[in-house]
Parts: C-alpha cells; structure tokens; sequence
C-alpha cells in the first residue's frame, strides 16, 4: 500500500510499534525463557516441526538483540528508532517523487 493516507497512519503509528517491537524482543526474562526451551530442545530434540519453531524464535529474538548485555541494548534502542524512522521518511519521499515523475 502506498496511499497517502496510509503513508500518514504509517508515520504516526510505525515509531510506536518499532517502540513496542523492541520491547518485547529485549525483554530478558522473555529471552530467558525462549533460551531455556532452545537449550532443552538441543539436548531432547523435538519433532523436527517443533524443533524448527524453537530455532527460528530463538534465533530471531537473539538476532534482535535479545542476548546482548543491557548497556548494549539501551544504546540500540535510539538505533533502532532512528532506523524506522528514516526507513519511513525514505519510502514517503520515494512514492512521493515516484508519482510526481
């Protein structure tokens, strides 16, 4: 989508999901507890499905920053903001330019 009124709903909310994203993917005891189901499934493999989805969350919250130590993860927040916002701010201007050439 790429309306203008969808583009200015995206502005609006997107920085306050990015917000509430990076909440939950650093949240410790969150990652505690994925990495306690991670680690047993290493040692007592689950069915190959199973065992799929507990790599890919683990993986994925780890890849977000979820294993890093917490002074790490307060200076990535404002990161992580900056990089949403200039993401959107890029793709206004691009369809913005795209529809008047």
């Amino acid at each position: 989508m790429s309306s203008p009124e969808f583009r200015e709903v995206q502005a609006v909310l997107a920085p306050k999901l990015s917000e509430f994203s990076s909440k939950i993917n650093q949240n410790e005891a969150l990652f505690k507890r994925i990495k306690t189901v991670y680690d047993n499934a290493q040692e007592n493999p689950l069915d190959s499905d199973q065992q799929r989805v507990v790599e890919l969350v683990y993986k994925g919250f780890a890849m977000r920053g979820a294993a890093i130590d917490a002074k790490k993860k307060n200076a990535m927040r404002p990161l992580i903001k900056n990089f949403r916002y200039y993401t959107i701010n890029f793709r206004t201007t691009y369809y913005t330019t795209k529809k008047t050439t």
